[in-house]
């Protein structure tokens, strides 16, 4: 019986070294390997995509067809994009039964016309947010490696029953809020940041204040980026963005991009059709571009609003 017992612990030992052995050759993923893996991936799509290409342009223009469910039913939307691809300025013109409105970035301010007439407050921060959701959905995938964004490999996936890659992106304040600063923001941001080095406790904490009531004024704008913006990208196996779930708002609420309809255009690939979904399932929006443009040349003047 003691032998018996001796026996069958000496075989449990075996087995339990040959158990940690085994583990022992599986790999472990670490948060390095999984940001090293997602910028790879992503550096792929974008070359696929025609990055090359991309940078040698000035100046895209894209024609969108829209339809959109609203509680009053459907509404169809008519919207011009003319864009500079390295931010320095973008026009979109929007039309539908309600009216026409042209919004504008010139490099230095937003601006807006609303039926022929001067934009209010609330309208030119309406035109910020529709050219900051344009300006980088229509950038994409070129600037998905933009610094900001926290980058991570999250595995296989499927879309449509397609397999996919998935990449997880955090972006803290958004992804957008570095392109639109003009030259005094960005002198002023310089100064804050050459006078935080040199600060001693005093100045830091008066530093702290003047955040916390920048924090406060932003609150304000119901239009602002808020942190915490996380996106999920799926790619195909022919390296198309075919899916974003995302969350712009700084909660738990998710909303899906879907595109399809591939085309190249001067060496560029870009969709066809977006297909918006909220949270709900329900579909927001339908939209087809039917006119894809890519210029070398560029028109400072498209970008002035008309009414300066």
């Amino acid at each position: 019986m003691t032998a018996l017992k001796s026996g069958l612990i000496v075989g449990g030992r075996k087995l339990v070294t040959g158990l940690i052995a085994a583990l022992l050759l599986i790999p472990v993923v670490t948060q390095a390997d999984a940001t090293s893996d997602g910028r790879e991936l992503i550096s792929k799509v974008s070359e696929k995509a025609g990055k090359a290409a991309w940078d040698g342009m000035a100046t895209l223009v894209v024609h969108e067809s829209q339809s959109r469910n609203t509680d009053s039913g459907k509404a169809q939307i008519e919207l011009v994009h003319t864009m500079d691809i390295k931010g320095h300025g973008y026009r979109l013109e929007v039309s539908s039964a309600k009216g026409k409105q042209t919004y504008g970035w010139d490099g230095k301010q937003f601006w807006a016309v609303v039926d022929g007439k001067p934009g209010n407050e609330d309208q030119v921060k309406e035109a910020k947010r529709q050219i900051s959701d344009a300006f980088y959905r229509f950038s994409l995938p070129f600037v998905l490696a933009d610094k900001g964004s926290e980058i991570s490999y999250e595995g296989k996936d499927t879309v449509n029953g397609a397999p996919t890659d998935v990449v997880k992106i955090s972006y803290k304040g958004g992804p957008v809020d570095s392109y639109w600063k003009t030259e005094a923001a960005e002198e002023h941001e310089a100064k804050s940041e050459e006078h935080a080095d040199h600060a001693d406790t005093k100045d830091e904490a008066k530093s702290e204040e003047h955040a916390d009531h920048d924090k406060m004024a932003e609150g304000h704008d119901h239009h602002a980026h808020v942190d915490n913006q996380v996106y999920f990208y799926h790619f195909d196996k022919d390296l198309h963005v075919v899916k974003i779930y995302f969350s712009h708002h700084g909660d738990d609420s998710y909303e899906t991009f879907l595109f399809s309809d591939f085309t190249t255009v001067d060496g560029i690939t870009r969709e066809q059709t977006r297909k918006l979904i909220k949270e709900d399932g329900n579909d927001l929006y339908d939209t087809k571009f039917t006119k894809i443009e890519f210029s070398n040349d560029t028109d400072e003047n498209l970008y002035q609003s008309p009414k300066q």
